[in-house]
């Protein structure tokens, strides 16, 4: 029994031991991986003399001003966002400068 024992431990030690991957022939149709339901989004700001506050609106999709998922002000450079994965998303801030309004846009997909 302890001689059995013995052997299947050694095999499978030998077994996993020449067991490499070569990235040239690897295929990730046996991958199996969890996607997170949601993500880290850091947004940078400029925050100046001109603008020490910055509106900014979060939309969810590609087109800014449809399906509005939050609106806040900012005096800080980094605002740091928990979002859900595998969407698109769109940022507009709203910026002075001399007197003129601009509202910036950026966006992308989690």
């Amino acid at each position: 029994m302890k001689y059995i024992n013995l052997s299947s431990l050694l095999l499978l030690l030998v077994l996993f031991a020449g067991c490499e991957t070569d990235v040239s022939t690897y295929s990730c149709s046996n991958c199996y991986y969890n996607v997170p339901e949601e993500s880290e989004a850091v947004l940078e700001f400029t925050i100046n003399e001109e603008n020490q506050e910055v509106i900014y609106y979060i939309y969810e999709g590609t087109v800014p001003g449809r399906d509005t998922l939050l609106t806040d002000t900012t005096t800080n450079q980094l605002v740091t966002l928990y979002l859900l994965t595998e969407r698109d998303y769109c940022a507009e801030a709203i910026y002075t400068k001399n007197g003129k309004t601009f509202h910036v846009f950026d966006g992308g997909d989690i």
